[in-house]
């Protein structure tokens, strides 16, 4: 991990993120003890993000650097 880089371990979940936008649609979070944090895997389709979908209801620690309010993950972990 480098020093530009946050861990955070929680529950992924897929909720509604801009709501009431024409970019409105269910992305994951990691919702954690302090907060729910939006995750994007960098390479896939912010609008569908099927890797980190299918981690739903899991619970997992993620890396990745903060860019706009958004996780860009780098790593999972179980």
């Amino acid at each position: 991990m480098t020093a530009d880089e946050t861990e955070l371990t929680g529950v992924v979940e897929m909720r509604v993120v801009n709501a009431g936008s024409h970019a409105e649609h269910r992305a994951p979070v990691l919702v954690t003890a302090e907060a729910a944090h939006r995750l994007h895997l960098p390479g896939e389709n912010a609008f569908e993000e099927p890797t980190l979908a299918a981690l739903q209801g899991r619970r997992v620690t993620v890396v990745g650097t903060w860019r706009a309010g958004v996780l860009r993950v780098r790593e999972v972990r179980p």
